[in-house]
């Protein structure tokens, strides 16, 4: 398996703390089957405090730990890129990274509110040539209530990666129903650890391939836990393979409109 969103670097964001946190890490990815894992710290724009030197000695530093302890992962660079203004040009002035030196870029969205202008900001991506993957958009407060500004973004263009714990159901049984509903409507292309610790967000994918393989079948989940993140690996171009459903809508009006009338109700 393949993890492609992992805050598995030591002191650059709120993942590992430290070096051996790091290694331990690595050693509950590798028993847990993650042959491959994209290394994603959070870059924010005007708070970030580390710069692609402190990544590259990072990661050379533990993979000849890897190598010393003769385990079999790859590591690879990357940045989890927080929704802004600034995105496009951040990317283009070499602020922040692709995934994995790729034309794939992951963006996180603030978790209550889209911003205004994410739409304007995704054409930019888009326009300069990058392959746009959304995180974990079912952890966000406005796509939980609104699942259809997901299939918009879809519809523009982008990829989805979805978290483990979603899956699996340790961040709720609410959050694991709509994930499951997100694979049955083909709205999911990744699944990544979103690890931060060798706790309860370690680096453990297996639970949820299992849980995928029973939701949308055997072919989906190899495809969602590696042969799409392969493409990332080797910088091809992901044509999803089955069409983004979209959202039912039905509407429910109250008897008076200022006690809430008109208001849209999707049947997901």
């Amino acid at each position: 398996m393949i993890d492609i969103h992992s805050h598995i670097l030591y002191g650059l964001d709120d993942g590992a703390e430290d070096l051996e946190e790091t290694l331990e890490m690595l050693r509950i990815a590798e028993e847990d089957g993650i042959k491959k894992m994209i290394t994603t710290p959070h870059y924010i724009y005007g708070s970030t405090e580390y710069d692609e030197e402190d990544i590259e000695n990072r990661l050379n530093t533990i993979q000849s730990l890897i190598e010393d302890e003769g385990m079999e992962i790859r590591l690879f660079s990357g940045n989890e890129l927080y929704m802004d203004y600034y995105l496009s040009s951040s990317l283009r002035q070499g602020h922040c990274l692709t995934l994995a030196d790729s034309n794939y870029v992951l963006v996180e969205l603030p978790m209550d509110v889209v911003p205004s202008y994410t739409e304007n900001v995704l054409y930019a991506l888009f326009e300069q040539g990058y392959r746009v993957i959304l995180a974990h958009p079912e952890r966000y407060g406005t796509i939980q209530r609104e699942p259809e500004i997901l299939y918009r973004y879809i519809e523009m263009g982008c990829l989805v990666q979805v978290n483990a714990l979603s899956v699996n159901g340790m961040t709720g049984t609410k959050m694991q129903e709509l994930t499951k509903r997100f694979m049955e409507k083909n709205w999911v292309h990744f699944i990544g650890s979103d690890c931060h610790s060798k706790r309860v967000r370690a680096p453990r994918l297996s639970k949820a391939f299992e849980l995928t393989e029973q939701w949308v079948g055997k072919k989906k989940a190899q495809e969602i836990f590696d042969e799409n993140a392969e493409k990332i690996l080797q910088n091809e171009e992901l044509l999803p393979k089955y069409k983004a459903e979209p959202p039912a809508r039905t509407k429910t009006f109250a008897f008076l409109p200022f006690l809430g009338g008109g208001k849209k109700h999707l049947d997901f």
